[in-house]
């Protein structure tokens, strides 16, 4: 009962996510060549062997490719599944929560490493 409360509140703000999911990876993106230039060093290895601009390229493409994926299963679980519906919402705010927390820890790393140079 509780989780059947829970999980609708995810269902309203689905758009909303949609696009939050959208800002966040772009502004990742952003943060990865600011970081990189402000002398962080990326842990990612994808990102040292794929280059900066091919990275940058793929998440773009991967984030499009997501959310179109999303507002198919949107559609689809509207009409057959409502607790598909609930579940896609879950999984975008879980989406959201951990790309969110990747954006904060890169503002917190640049923002020590240029408070550190300074």
């Amino acid at each position: 009962m509780m989780a059947r409360r829970i999980a609708s509140l995810f269902v309203p703000h689905y758009s909303l996510f949609l696009i939050t999911l959208a800002l966040f990876t772009l502004l990742d993106a952003l943060l990865t060549v600011v970081g990189l230039r402000v002398g962080l060093t990326e842990l990612n290895p994808i990102v040292t062997q794929w280059g900066l601009h091919s990275w940058i390229l793929f998440r773009i493409l991967f984030v499009a490719c997501l959310i179109a994926v999303f507002i198919t299963g949107y559609y689809l679980c509207r009409e057959y599944s409502p607790t598909g519906l609930q579940i896609l919402g879950a999984i975008l705010f879980l989406l959201n929560a951990f790309i969110g927390s990747v954006v904060f820890s890169s503002l917190i790393s640049i923002y020590l490493q240029l408070h550190a140079v300074m």
